[in-house]
């Protein structure tokens, strides 16, 4: 017979009993197994001027739920959006992120956004400046889409239909049983929250050509452009158009002018700075550094001298219409070097497109009570110097400015032709007065090859201002390879070149970037958090019993000798 003492040391082995059958058979009948893995781009996060915006969360370990789940969710989930299901659902992807009904959202791309139809760019841009204009507390993520994620996403869409059919013919026994044992889906993105960026700088690159003559005592003409691009997501962020068509004209026009100051011959009583500015998309701060140090500084500046300053800004229009739009904050006096050069742009035009081609001034007063300025050229026009902007889009509030749509694309290399060859010579008739034939129409030429080619490497990688930092490491500074591969490019054509870096002091605000920009999606296929509850419940159960048949195990066998001898059996335990 066994005794109580011998019970109690079986009840000694219940722990070890637990741990080594129980619970590895929790983990088999609540699996977790890892699905799918990639890469995802996290929504914008910036502070400036004192305001935030953008996504302000990036860690997530959430089960992934339909759009149609949410209001039948009583935990805060991840929910899966494609693209192109979610902008026919705007206003309630805005009431989801107004009320913070999920605690994450996985947007899905389609794997090229030409698939989209006009009508549903349009809603694009829009999505893309209602997520970037505020400031939301759950993390957002885009990617592209995956055979995997897609495959993810159907299936959670079928069961859901499914369901809705089945759900009057269900007993309530049924649907409690379907919600403990359907397998879920764990979306999880590791790592550290968000934190910001320390020590950074902004890089401008100047270039500067020297005319024939006393350096301070000639005019100057400066061309300007910001590099960087802007989009919803910072690692997806190339800006084909705003701005690399301003980053090529400038580099291109470099490269012509260059031919021309390198002969005394042709060498022009006039000189040309070319400015690459950076953070052009948080309010021109690289412009509004440049422009300071020019004008504040003690050593004497060419910019106090210049005739005016050119702001080349998305150079290429995706609409049926050509032309090139003069963008002022005041309009020129006659008679000056801006009015001449908008009458020149205006005669030139006619005589060199046989297609219709418009050429209008269009000015805007400066708005300091807005946020951000409207164009680069009104930092200039704050600091009372001649200036304005040229650029193929009559409004700065177009929103393709801020896309990731801004990709490269073949059909934007005739226009931008065509405005490279129209500033140029503008640009050449205000150094070499008089001169009425078309410069760059000889064997001095622009070089589509170098236009076509710059462009495409200049839009094979990401040019979010948050990943062209550079920083200072004991006496080096540490240039992104984008500024510096521009650098290079600017030093083929001119042995002036520099760099100036700019620090940017966080204790104000002024501008704050954070990281990660992006990261590593783990796809978990898990059961739900119920059935864990439910499985926990039956082990709790199941140790109870087992610890009264222990403890009560002599009564057990009293009562089953008496069972025995009654039936006139004799066996002895």
């Amino acid at each position: 017979m066994i005794s109580l003492s011998e019970a109690e040391s079986v009840w000694d082995f219940l722990p070890l009993f637990a741990v080594m059958v129980l619970m590895p058979l929790l983990v088999v009948v609540s699996p977790a197994m890892a699905l799918d893995q990639l890469n995802v781009y996290r929504v914008q996060q910036f502070d400036l001027h004192n305001s935030r915006y953008g996504s302000r969360q990036s860690v997530m370990n959430l089960e992934s739920i339909s759009v149609h789940q949410i209001k039948e969710s009583f935990a805060k989930k991840c929910v899966i959006f494609k693209l192109n299901e979610l902008l026919d659902q705007m206003e309630t992807f805005q009431t989801i992120i107004d009320e913070t009904l999920v605690a994450g959202i996985l947007i899905i791309l389609p794997k090229t956004m030409k698939s989209l139809n006009e009508q549903q760019l349009d809603k694009f841009l829009t999505l893309e400046r209602f997520l970037v204009s505020r400031e939301i507390q759950i993390p957002i993520y885009v990617t592209q889409e995956s055979k995997q994620l897609l495959a993810l996403y159907e299936m959670q869409s079928t069961n859901i239909v499914k369901d809705s059919e089945e759900d009057r013919q269900q007993s309530n026994l049924m649907k409690l049983y379907d919600s403990v044992m359907t397998n879920g889906y764990q979306l999880v993105v590791s790592g550290p929250q968000t934190l910001p960026l320390k020590d950074f700088l902004v890089t401008n690159v100047q270039a500067k050509l020297i005319g024939a003559g006393s350096e301070e005592q000639m005019p100057t003409i400066a061309l300007v452009a910001h590099y960087d691009a802007f989009s919803i997501a910072p690692s997806l962020s190339f800006g084909s158009d705003s701005n690399g068509s301003g980053v090529v004209a400038l580099l291109e026009m470099l490269r012509l002018f260059s031919k021309l100051y390198s002969n005394p011959k042709t060498q022009p009583k006039v000189n040309l700075l070319f400015v690459l500015t950076g953070a052009g998309k948080f309010n021109y701060l690289g412009t509004k550094n440049w422009i300071e140090e020019q004008l504040d500084g003690s050593d004497t500046t060419l910019l106090t001298e210049s005739l005016f300053s050119i702001c080349l800004d998305s150079l290429v229009n995706r609409d049926d219409t050509n032309g090139l739009y003069m963008h002022v904050s005041k309009p020129p006096k006659d008679g000056t070097p801006a009015a001449q050069l908008f009458e020149d742009l205006k005669q030139i035009a006619s005589n060199s497109f046989t297609n219709p081609f418009n050429v209008s001034m269009i000015h805007k007063k400066i708005n300091l009570a807005e946020e951000t300025l409207a164009w680069e050229h009104e930092r200039f026009s704050i600091r009372r110097l001649p200036a304005f902007t040229l650029s193929a889009l009559n409004s700065h509030r177009s929103l393709r400015r801020k896309s990731l749509t801004d990709v490269f694309d073949d059909k934007q290399l005739d226009p931008l032709y065509s405005n490279i060859n129209l500033i140029s010579e503008v640009i050449a008739h205000q150094m070499y007065k008089g001169f009425d034939t078309n410069l760059f129409d000889s064997d001095l030429r622009l070089s589509k090859t170098f236009v076509k080619s710059l462009l495409y490497q200049l839009t094979r990688q990401s040019r979010s201002q948050q990943l062209l930092l550079s920083t200072r490491k004991a006496s080096q500074v540490d240039v992104s390879p984008v500024v510096r591969s521009l650098e290079q490019i600017m030093r083929r054509f001119c042995n002036d070149v520099q760099l100036i870096h700019i620090k940017v002091d966080n204790k104000d605000n002024e501008l704050v970037f954070y990281e990660p920009t992006q990261a590593v999606l783990n796809i978990y296929n898990v059961k739900p958090a119920i059935f864990d509850l439910i499985v926990s419940v039956v082990i709790a159960i199941y140790l109870l019993a087992f610890f009264v048949v222990l403890t009560n195990f002599h009564h057990l066998s009293s009562l089953t000798k008496k069972i025995v001898n009654s039936n006139g059996y004799h066996s002895k335990i």
